[in-house]
């Protein structure tokens, strides 16, 4: 039987993150829908243990009602975040890129529209300064690790040329 991760019911805890987690684990368990039906519970703990125990006896019959009744019981109107959100996700003056690109990831984590990540390359690109995005012009990137290598490339040029004028 494989190790499920918790869920208690706690205000920080996603109801939408643990479906996803817990159908994860399961691996090919999720086929059977009896078995995510017995299973899931062994992924409960705290007060959402206790939402099983105050259900009517055989009033769950499918995973879609467990699924359902788990989460009209637990979600709390998580933040999601949304494309527009993402395409104007702005790096601030003070904010290095490692810190830019992290905000950006969090955000990302929170939305659950799926991206390709030339796309998202292209999200950051537009957020940063316009002197790096013009630095950035008819240069290939292909991933936000090599996007943070170039404009920490660019940062320290510029960095250098303003030095040398004082």
């Amino acid at each position: 039987m494989p190790k499920f991760s918790k869920f208690a019911g706690e205000l920080e805890e996603s109801v939408v993150e643990h479906v996803a987690c817990f159908l994860i684990k399961c691996g090919d368990l999720t086929i059977d829908e009896i078995l995510k039906m017995k299973y899931f519970p062994s992924s409960f703990t705290k007060n959402a243990f206790t939402l099983l125990t105050t259900l009517p006896p055989n009033s769950i019959y499918t995973w879609a009602q467990l699924k359902r009744v788990f989460h009209e019981h637990f979600f709390r109107g998580e933040i999601m975040v949304g494309l527009i959100d993402l395409t104007t996700t702005k790096c601030f003056n003070s904010e290095t890129i490692e810190d830019y690109l992290n905000r950006f990831r969090q955000m990302k984590s929170q939305c659950y529209t799926q991206i390709p990540e030339h796309e998202l390359v292209r999200m950051v690109v537009t957020g940063l300064d316009f002197s790096i995005r013009m630095a950035l012009v008819n240069r290939q990137v292909r991933d936000m690790a090599q996007l943070a290598n170039r404009v920490r490339r660019i940062e320290q040029i510029k960095f250098e040329k303003e030095r040398k004028k004082i």
